[in-house]
């Protein structure tokens, strides 16, 4: 149970429903600060969410998972994306439904507020949010949605070819019949209004956001140099994620750009895809070093050691829609952001904004990118906007949530990071 903070005396608890893991995202709705709420995180396998509830459900078995065993996982794909509509998260969709049936009725027995909120990837899982405002019209029940199918070319393409139009179909009607559509930036918000006829109030813009408060730029090396300094560039997690994030792409332009002679170098970060194994061992040829993973605590403190960090996505319809789930964290670090994304997308207009980068056009040559900001030692970093780079700060964003969520906006205590700027004022 969070900490009595204001004056509510509802007594709310929020079911948030996701698959088998909690990012950043998600994992801060446990820190809402309001009295009697309690918040229970559904999942297929156990995390790590304590304080806060964490309700396991397994899904059912599928039958067609002897195939994984025999390797023959293309055919398992096949059979599963037939077999099940939309995807195989139906297993998983049942036994949620199921077990949430049984404690929602409990709660509005004993009149409590209900929130189910749904998230998405993976899709199905809106099923869930679905049924359960069938049965139990009284609860409110909100989808979000981090990717939408209709422009997520991933997550679409596991949808059988023949059950598309139905899964379109699928999508128009969950955004309709919602009580609120929750997305990380204006460009989804508009997406989603073109996709369904929806009153513009029951679609929230909420930003991915960073903890604490943001860090003063560092000097990075762009001010004129003495003497010839190599360009240190940080990617901090998977950057093999084709067709979205191409990091062998991105590695081949390196390549060229240091042919060219520009003086870079990027340093990699993280569990990275089977791809990047045809680049293991040529390190020195492509001009990287890779660092594997690293604990999260120490991410931060990691990013700021370099000259710049490296946002990267291809120029695909979903690219454009999309916040980047670590462009908050780069931006708190205060090192400039190089961010390869597509024209006019979302990712550019927050680093524009914010003032924290640069952006790369997809559609472009990126060595010839790279060389032009680079290869040029007078470039300055562009001035950061603060107020902009505030409203990624949890601070802001709670407040977003919580008029999403229904919650009280009621005054409430500064929390350790306000506390600490007010000290150092």
């Amino acid at each position: 149970m969070n900490p009595a903070v204001d004056d509510s005396r509802d007594r709310i608890i929020v079911y948030v429903v996701v698959d088998n893991g909690v990012n950043s995202r998600i994992r801060a709705l446990g820190k809402l600060r309001c009295a009697n709420l309690e918040v229970v995180y559904v999942t297929g396998v156990k995390v790590s969410v304590a304080p806060h509830q964490n309700l396991v459900v397994r899904p059912f078995p599928n039958p067609f998972g002897i195939l994984r065993w025999l390797r023959l996982h293309r055919l398992k794909e096949a059979i599963d994306s037939i077999f099940y509509f939309p995807t195989r998260h139906r297993l998983y969709v049942a036994p949620v439904v199921s077990s949430l049936k049984k404690l929602i009725a409990n709660d509005l027995k004993q009149q409590r507020r209900v929130v189910v909120l749904t998230c998405a990837p993976p899709h199905a899982l809106c099923l869930v949010g679905k049924k359960l405002k069938r049965d139990f019209p009284q609860i409110r029940w909100l989808i979000d949605w981090q990717d939408l199918w209709s422009y997520d070319e991933v997550y679409f393409s596991q949808v059988f070819s023949l059950y598309r139009g139905r899964a379109r179909r699928l999508e128009k009607d969950l955004i309709a019949q919602c009580d609120m559509n929750v997305t990380t930036n204006q460009f989804a918000k508009e997406a989603i209004e073109n996709l369904c006829p929806v009153e513009s109030h029951k679609v929230a813009v909420i930003n991915h956001h960073f903890d604490g408060i943001a860090d003063s730029p560092i000097a990075h090396g762009r001010e004129p140099l003495q003497a010839p300094q190599t360009c240190r560039i940080v990617f901090m997690g998977g950057m093999f994620k084709p067709p979205k994030v191409p990091g062998g792409k991105f590695l081949e332009a390196l390549k060229t750009a240091r042919a060219a002679g520009v003086d870079v170098e990027l340093h990699l970060y993280g569990s990275q895809g089977f791809e990047f194994e045809r680049f293991r061992g040529r390190e020195q040829e492509y001009g990287f070093a890779f660092h594997g993973s690293i604990p999260h605590a120490q991410v931060h403190g990691e990013l700021r050691k370099y000259d710049y960090q490296l946002l990267l996505l291809e120029d695909l319809p979903n690219s454009k829609l999309i916040m980047h789930l670590k462009l908050p964290e780069y931006v708190q670090a205060g090192v400039p952001i190089i961010a390869i994304v597509p024209r006019g997308s979302a990712v550019e207009d927050i680093v524009q904004r914010t003032g924290t980068g640069y952006v790369i056009a997809s559609d472009s040559d990126w060595a010839q990118g790279l060389g032009a900001l680079l290869g040029d030692r007078l470039v300055r970093a562009p001035a950061r906007n603060e107020p902009e780079i505030e409203r990624l700060n949890w601070r802001s964003v709670e407040r977003d949530w919580r008029r999403v969520l229904d919650l009280p906006q009621s005054r409430f205590p500064p929390d350790a990071d306000e506390l600490g700027a007010q000290s150092t004022a």
